[in-house]
């Protein structure tokens, strides 16, 4: 999923929560199922916050969405399930990957490679060698701009990647 703030990769086992008025875009690969709630009627949602949340789904949470998008809970009883639904992703671990804008042509670059087809497993040495960088400078400048190193692995894997510069 892509907003103006990144980009987060939703695997099967999560959810995201999206901020109301939040511009944002999905793209879905394979024999997907989307599930979309509104809950911005629901007290315990996040007020202010302009980023998405990616969160694990627990059986109960992936449940509660599928029963109340297809509208097998009766109308009487909508608001507390989508309560405990709020509850249930308010203390939910925050897992999701979420990776910034890049700015370095080089980040962008890999990122359209990665893009381009996201269900291939591109190996850290194809990148870096696409924008000649040695493995350990790209993972370098993934961890300048992220902060952290497992987002290099994870994106050669083609688990998720970057969002293009603005």
């Amino acid at each position: 999923m892509t907003t103006s703030n990144g980009v987060w990769s939703v695997t099967p086992d999560r959810a995201v929560l999206i901020p109301a008025g939040v511009w944002h875009e999905h793209r879905i690969f394979g024999n997907t199922r989307v599930h979309a709630l509104e809950l911005t009627d629901i007290a315990a949602v996040e007020r202010d916050v302009d980023v998405p949340s990616v969160f694990a789904a627990s059986g109960l949470v992936r449940a509660l969405q599928m029963e109340l998008t297809e509208a097998r809970i009766p109308v009487a009883l909508q608001r507390e399930a989508k309560a405990l639904l709020s509850g249930l992703v308010a203390i939910a671990p925050r897992t999701g990957i979420r990776l910034p804008n890049p700015r370095d042509r080089r980040l962008a670059r890999v990122c359209a490679m990665v893009e381009a087809d996201l269900g291939q497993n591109m190996p850290l040495s194809i990148l870096s060698n696409a924008v000649n960088l040695s493995e350990r400078s790209l993972s370098r400048l993934f961890r300048i701009v992220r902060g952290d190193v497992s987002t290099v692995a994870q994106l050669g894997a083609g688990i998720s990647c970057i969002g293009r510069a603005p």
